[in-house]
């Protein structure tokens, strides 16, 4: 049962023990899954200890699998590793804001993205 709540979990963006017991409480999907039992958060978290690497090999199975159906496919992530300086003064951000020529303020930003090639672990 613990086994596929930490998938939609993760599916879902939760990754902690305590996010997990929280979903549980607040959210009808996460309930379905588990129909009627509740696991502690420690529960959880000490599942996950004990069978992470039977847990990575899942993973990566559903992953194949998923390919195999064409609903994924693998090749480069690249993430954004864009830092702004931010500096959220009402006055500060009205006369430093560069400006377009019909008066809306335009932001610079640079990017720097990473990329990984994810193909090789799978």
């Amino acid at each position: 049962m613990v086994v596929k709540l930490l998938i939609y979990g993760y599916a879902m963006g939760v990754f902690s023990s305590r996010g997990i017991t929280k979903k549980l409480e607040e959210d009808v999907t996460f309930r379905m899954l588990e129909v009627g039992y509740f696991p502690e958060h420690r529960t959880i978290c000490e599942f996950r200890c004990r069978h992470l690497e039977d847990f990575r090999k899942l993973f990566v199975e559903v992953i194949r699998l998923a390919q195999a159906m064409g609903l994924a496919n693998s090749g480069k992530l690249s993430i954004d590793g864009t830092k702004v300086r931010v500096n959220a003064s009402k006055r500060t951000a009205q006369s430093n804001s560069p400006t377009n020529s019909n008066g809306t303020t335009t932001a610079v930003r640079p990017t720097r993205v990473a990329s990984h090639d994810y193909r090789s672990q799978l």
